[in-house]
């Protein structure tokens, strides 16, 4: 019971600090500049690190670990699918 406590608590934290990064990247999503200090390795990580958080969670029947992942996951995913499209932006332009 504690570990589940424990776990749903680290998890409430995780999608506390991710909130913040998750909304400057939808709210700049249009701008190359604005998002130049994000790092695709990060997110990278970020992603391995909720898969991996949530399988454990899964393997030992602790929800609390892997309910974090059904916001997180989908969140990073976005994160990283917007980056790489302002990223990109100027390129496909110019090919248009």
């Amino acid at each position: 019971m504690l570990a589940t406590l424990l776990s749903t608590g680290g998890n409430i934290t995780s999608i506390i600090l991710w909130l913040p990064q998750a909304k400057q990247t939808w709210k700049y999503r249009h701008n190359k500049q604005a998002l130049a200090g994000l790092s695709y390795q990060t997110i990278v990580i970020g992603i391995l690190n909720t898969l991996f958080w949530g399988a454990n969670g899964l393997a030992t029947h602790n929800l609390g670990l892997a309910f974090g992942t059904v916001f997180i996951l989908p969140t990073t995913l976005l994160t990283l699918l917007l980056k790489y499209r302002a990223d990109n932006q100027k390129q496909e332009r110019y090919y248009e």
